[in-house]
């Protein structure tokens, strides 16, 4: 496939690598699509996306649950105040239904971290935690490649077309920022005459 972009992934792969796992330690959905898209148009390698998406994730996950269980040790926000009374609910299910709040969670963009921050901070084993997070884990990573992959394929059958659609996208984004520059100027000029 003839690319003005993709084509560039395989020169850039340790690069490639290096965001992934720095991605999986932040926020993870759209680079992980991203890293799998690439990896079926072969820019980068299957098996090395997986095993960078899989130990970034795991190592991010318990970074955020460490900093959850280290801001209830060392402040007072977690044990008395009015956010542990709001958290009551939310406390109850991590303790309860641990692997469903967990993997819904992980769905849903945003709130993830908190949850994992907040099974830190309510004291959940941390070996329990881990090995509940492993498995959603998995199943996160294999739905997002499934995605990348399956979306990879469709772009194949586009593939005469998808350099215009690259172009489409830049005048696009350009004539956005251009719209947005004209209409910050006609907001200042109506504000300060």
């Amino acid at each position: 496939m003839e690319t003005f972009f993709i084509h560039h992934a395989e020169e850039f792969r340790l690069v490639g690598y290096l965001i992934l796992f720095i991605g999986m330690l932040l926020e993870g959905e759209v680079i992980l699509f991203a890293a799998f898209f690439l990896s079926a148009h072969h820019g980068l390698n299957p098996a090395a996306v997986l095993a960078v998406a899989f130990l970034g994730v795991i190592i991010g996950d318990i970074g955020w649950y460490k900093i959850g269980s280290s801001v209830s040790r060392f402040s007072s926000l977690g044990k008395r105040s009015w956010m542990s009374s709001a958290a009551s609910g939310l406390d109850c299910q991590l303790r309860k239904r641990l692997f469903t709040t967990i993997l819904v969670a992980k769905f849903t963009y945003g709130l993830c971290h908190i949850i994992l921050m907040r099974t830190g901070a309510i004291g959940i084993n941390f070996y329990h935690y881990l090995k509940i997070n492993l498995l959603v884990n998995v199943f996160w990573i294999f739905v997002i490649a499934a995605l990348g992959y399956a979306s990879a394929m469709l772009a194949v059958s586009f593939n005469s077309y998808f350099s215009f659609l690259e172009i489409g996208i830049l005048v696009l984004v350009a004539l956005g920022f251009l719209h947005w520059l004209i209409f910050k100027k006609r907001i200042q000029e109506r504000l300060f005459c």
